[in-house]
């Protein structure tokens, strides 16, 4: 059995991306590990899902939706090996441009 398992955090955090972590970590641990939520342009919502990779065809389903806000609980998760980790945007708020787009054209010009 491996020690280590591999997971992806996305949406609502600071540092999106792939992770490896040792096989007993929680879902709270792996927020952690990926730089806790991130506050701007939008906090996170307290939405999370976890999918995880059907082993006879390795298509992803929908393991487990929580609300930690409601469930504090929910952070002791255990993950899985290939478990993929969305963490949703409260855009309930008044709408925020993110001007990164036009960032990247104006680089682009310039050079």
């Amino acid at each position: 059995m491996k020690s280590q398992i591999q997971i992806r955090v996305l949406g609502c955090i600071q540092r999106s991306g792939f992770y490896k972590i040792p096989r007993t970590t929680s879902l709270g641990l792996a927020i952690k590990k990926a730089g806790g939520f991130a506050k701007d342009p939008y906090p996170p919502s307290g939405n999370i899902s976890i999918r995880s990779k059907r082993i006879r065809d390795g298509e992803y389903y929908q393991r487990q939706r929580i609300n930690y806000k409601n469930n504090l609980n929910a952070l002791g998760i255990l993950l899985r090996d290939g478990d993929l980790i969305t963490i949703q945007y409260d855009v309930r708020g008044p709408l925020v441009p993110i001007p990164t787009g036009i960032y990247i054209i104006k680089k682009i010009l310039k050079n």
